[in-house]
């Protein structure tokens, strides 16, 4: 599978942090890690509430570990 360059949607920079996460992170760890690696760009002043979003309308791919953490479903 060919890697991914540059900027990608809040829900595929999610699984790519959560993926190697060793435990359940919050919409706003995922989005400061997201950011730092440059898995994408944001200008919104609350990008941990659009990943948050994103993460709950996504149960096949997103479960919550409760405490507003979120990880991977299996």
């Amino acid at each position: 599978m060919a890697k991914i360059e540059g900027p990608r949607s809040f829900s595929d920079a999610a699984y790519e942090i959560l993926k190697t996460a060793k435990t359940p992170l919050s919409a706003k760890e995922i989005v400061k890690e997201a950011i730092e690696r440059g898995l994408i760009i944001t200008h919104s002043k609350l990008p941990e509430n659009t990943m948050a979003s994103r993460l709950s309308s996504n149960p096949k791919r997103f479960i919550s570990a409760g405490n507003a953490k979120w990880k991977l479903r299996k």
